[in-house]
């Protein structure tokens, strides 16, 4: 009982000071997240928009991935140098941050604008079913929200180090602005035309808005630890290249685990194309449909885990940075039974909203305004019925993502722990090979003969299986069997002599 205490804080002060911490980073995340969800709910009263919307969104996650990947590397170096007060230094990580992070952007933003179309076919799985108006909606969408990826890349990077710093109370201003201007100009655009190119014209807008008082609010937070001039961006020495070069080999591993992540919706769109959900094609229902709308629901609760990274940053880092290691041990087994506790509340209420779901027949909108446009004309019975299975199926997806958050925030925080002393190619490569194998897993589930038998949400469902299992087993083997906890700041002074 004493062990498995260890890993919840030890007093109610300790409770407190994770939880004081946690709320300001959590609030900003949800607040960011709803961005993205006022985006995902306009699009379910814009025929097809939905869908279009889901195929659009899969490069958005492979940039917000890899982006988050810059994000883990980043902060193992960030966070123990902060701890060593050593301001030249975390200004230069700053720099480096930043444009390894806007450098990889642009790399996906190039693409996008020029051939959008494309992009869309591959996120398809090149459906030869789908509504042509739907693939042109989201390439029109697809072009115009890529510059937003700039904008967000940006703002995600500067918010992290903010909130590594302990400056999460920050962030908010900034997202509360950028959610209420979202709102407001998809309501105006929304009146104008219902037209899914004009939810990036809001998204755009909000964020460039947004990007400019967070830049102002970040000035006067007056740290002279975070404070660098922008006209010096490019002023990184060499031996602040060659950390962030040393962990290439981590980084581009943790992008192929990424990347494994988000190309799912690629295979599952390949396996289950339009029409082939239901037991009628007429009700025209995809996997994107469905991984659209839940996909809305869960990132809300899911990007509230960023504060697993600025806790260990702070809690765990920073105490590795002064070689109190004792101390980072114990504030990692602590952050783990903490972040347990944060997961089970939002598992339960994702469960709530997913046993609301059926009732939900506003999500259906756009679903069923497209069916209605079709030539021949689709019954209306069929239409009702279709709208009723895409809910149900919604539901039935939502099932398995909430009782996983609890396991995925347990190793995912393992993940963090090991990685913030410097075993990030240990944890990159485990995330790469399981992505590979899950991978594998899902063309095996779309493709066999046996699995063609059972329906969408049980294949959905069965995907998680491998994952979980491995990565948990992979994790706790390392974080008991192998030394983690480590000072990396020497690394400069290796470097330097």
């Amino acid at each position: 009982m004493s062990n498995l205490k260890a890993f919840f804080p030890a007093n109610r002060g300790r409770w407190i000071k994770y939880t004081l911490t946690s709320l300001p980073v959590i609030f900003s995340a949800l607040i960011f997240a709803l961005n993205s969800f006022v985006d995902n709910f306009m699009a379910t009263i814009i025929p097809g928009g939905n869908q279009a919307l889901a195929y659009a969104n899969t490069w958005t996650t492979i940039v917000t991935g890899i982006i988050a990947a810059t994000t883990i590397i980043g902060s193992a170096l960030y966070g123990q140098y902060f701890a060593t007060n050593d301001v030249k230094k975390i200004r230069e990580i700053i720099r480096g941050r930043i444009v390894i992070a806007l450098g990889i952007t642009i790399i996906f933003t190039i693409p996008a604008l020029i051939w959008p179309e494309f992009l869309m076919q591959i996120a398809s799985g090149f459906d030869q079913n789908v509504d042509q108006e739907i693939m042109n909606s989201g390439s029109r969408y697809l072009r115009w929200i890529a510059i937003s990826w700039l904008f967000s890349t940006w703002g995600y990077t500067m918010a992290m180090i903010l909130r590594e710093s302990g400056y999460g109370n920050a962030t908010l201003i900034s997202s509360c602005l950028c959610l209420g201007l979202n709102i407001v100009l998809n309501i105006i655009f929304n009146l104008i035309n219902k037209d899914l190119e004009l939810l990036s014209y809001s998204t755009n807008i909000s964020l460039i808005i947004g990007s400019i008082v967070f830049f102002v609010i970040y000035i006067f937070i007056k740290d002279k630890r975070l404070l660098w001039n922008p006209l010096k961006m490019f002023a990184i020495p060499l031996i602040v290249w060659k950390q962030f070069i040393k962990r290439i080999p981590s980084f581009l591993l943790f992008c192929i685990g990424s990347i494994t992540v988000s190309i799912r919706y690629v295979f599952w769109n390949h396996g289950y194309p339009t029409g082939s959900i239901g037991n009628n094609p007429e009700y025209q229902i995809a996997a994107a449909n469905i991984l659209g709308i839940s996909g809305m629901f869960f990132s809300i609760f899911w990007n509230t885990f960023e504060s697993i990274n600025a806790n260990v940053t702070i809690f765990v880092g920073r105490e590795l940075g002064e070689n109190n290691y004792l101390e980072a041990k114990k504030n990692a087994k602590e952050l783990q039974g903490f972040h347990m506790c944060v997961s089970i509340i939002m598992a339960l209420l994702l469960v709530i909203i997913s046993a609301l779901i059926t009732k939900m027949n506003f999500l259906t909108e756009g679903y069923k305004s497209l069916l209605e446009q079709q030539n021949p004309p689709i019954n209306s019975d069929v239409i009702t019925s279709g709208a009723e299975v895409l809910l149900v199926n919604i539901q039935n997806t939502l099932w398995p993502l909430a009782w996983n958050i609890p396991f995925w925030v347990w190793y995912i925080t393992k993940n963090r722990i090991i990685s913030t002393g410097g075993k990030t190619n240990l944890t990159a490569s485990i995330e790469a090979i399981v992505g590979l194998i899950s991978t594998a897993w899902i063309v095996s589930i779309n493709y066999s003969i046996i699995c063609k038998q059972i329906e969408f949400p049980w294949a959905y469902a069965l995907f998680f299986v491998p994952d979980l299992i491995i990565k948990t087993a992979c994790y706790e083997w390392i974080y008991y069997k192998v030394e983690w906890a480590r000072n990396i700041t020497k690394e400069f002074e290796k470097v330097t002599n």
